[in-house]
């Protein structure tokens, strides 16, 4: 089970033969990356039902995780603007 709770368990991807296969990747344009958002029940199926996902225009620094189970958190962020905002922003969960 998906969800932002903490567990131990982590998301296994299917191998075969050292080859990865039916990997589901997909991307989200959050548009500012929020609390709401990421605790809303839509997000988290998206980002459950797929291996890899990317999170697009998050408006948030390099140090930004996303905590939902089974995934690592790669952040990549723009320093803070003149107006003392984020702006674009990735993240890629695996």
């Amino acid at each position: 089970m998906c969800h932002t709770a903490h567990s131990s368990s982590k998301k296994k991807l299917p191998h075969y033969g050292g080859t990865i296969k039916n990997i589901k990747m997909s991307s989200w344009n959050m548009n500012g990356l929020t609390y709401n958002k990421i605790n809303d029940p839509k997000f988290i199926e998206h980002v459950c039902s797929n291996d890899i996902v990317g999170i697009l225009e998050t408006h948030q620094g390099s140090d930004f995780e996303v905590d939902i189970n089974g995934y690592t958190c790669h952040s990549v962020g723009r320093p803070v603007s003149a107006n003392n905002r984020y702006y674009g922003g990735i993240t890629v969960m695996v």
